[in-house]
């Protein structure tokens, strides 16, 4: 173990180690923050602050999570839910207001530099069988030219509520997209059913980004790559399989991308095993296209999910 690893290893436990349930993990070159909580356990990677697992007692895990992932720092992890910022995807799928923001664009890795970035565990704090995380991050001047930070307070019990707020230093407004990029753990994809967006207008993202309208409960039998940019209510992952149902109420998270790179594409994906689409489905709850946010000078942007499971 390198020295600065079990440097930050001893103070997360001289902070935090009196709390009942909570254990720090190394895996690999990556820390996290176990948690094994009277209602569900979860799993939360300093980097990225990316919660990696969630799972209620007596259920099948609710995120999916790659057993390819190589743990290395700087690399993201396949699975879980990352968090993209400040933009989502191919900088140069966003509105131009948020490239035109950096000085270099060329350069600019897909989804953002947060899920990369170190964050810092700023507090456990337990609310009864309720256990709060708040992970705080400033972006690097050169990658970002706004005075800003970034707070995740995540919640665990019999739900999981992420809850990030997006705060203004500056003397100038900044616009962003967000995504908290979400894998869902299913049995099988051909069990599973997407509700709630009957009716919504979604980008085809693999027909040269055309719209079109989705007329039924969403069923997955090739891959699929859709933004609904304008989504109000629930959406509900129905798993027959499983025999549960996975809803996602959000506030400050308009759109919604469905994602499964189906079995050609994942055998190109890193960290992706060749039968690993059958077990994973992307409900992206994000502020996508015409639904970037704007954060005004010295002010704050609230963005949250809820995701529970019946």
């Amino acid at each position: 173990m390198e020295l600065d690893l079990a440097t930050e290893l001893q103070s997360l436990y001289k902070r935090f180690g009196h709390l009942p349930g909570v254990y720090f993990e190394l895996h690999r070159n990556l820390i996290a923050l176990s948690l094994k909580t009277p209602q569900a356990d979860a799993l939360i990677f300093v980097q990225g602050a990316q919660v990696c697992q969630f799972q209620p007692k007596g259920e099948p895990p609710v995120l999916w999570l790659s057993e390819h992932n190589q743990y290395q720092e700087g690399q993201p992890l396949r699975g879980g839910i990352p968090i993209s910022w400040p933009w989502f995807a191919d900088l140069s799928k966003n509105p131009a207001v948020i490239s035109g923001q950096l000085a270099a664009t060329d350069s600019a890795a897909a989804h953002g530099f947060v899920r990369n970035g170190h964050w810092q565990l700023a507090n456990i704090e337990l609310d009864g069988e309720l256990y709060r995380v708040t992970l705080t991050f400033e972006p690097d001047p050169s990658a970002w030219p706004f005075a800003c930070a970034l707070q995740l307070c995540v919640t665990i019990g019999r739900q999981l509520q992420l809850a990030l707020t997006v705060k203004n230093f500056d003397e100038q407004p900044f616009h962003y997209a967000l995504a908290l990029h979400s894998y869902f753990n299913i049995s099988n994809i051909d069990l599973v059913r997407v509700e709630g967006l009957t009716g919504k207008d979604y980008v085809d993202c693999l027909l040269e980004w055309q719209l079109d309208q989705q007329n039924d409960a969403l069923t997955i039998a090739q891959e699929v790559d859709r933004i609904f940019p304008d989504l109000n209510g629930e959406v509900a992952l129905v798993d027959c399989g499983f025999k549960r149902t996975i809803r996602l109420q959000s506030e400050g998270l308009p759109s919604l991308v469905v994602w499964n790179p189906w079995r050609d594409k994942g055998a190109r994906l890193s960290q992706f095993g060749e039968g690993d689409y059958q077990q994973m489905l992307c409900l992206e709850s994000g502020a996508l296209l015409d639904n970037i946010a704007t954060c005004a000078p010295a002010s704050d942007r609230y963005h949250s999910l809820v995701i529970t499971t019946a």
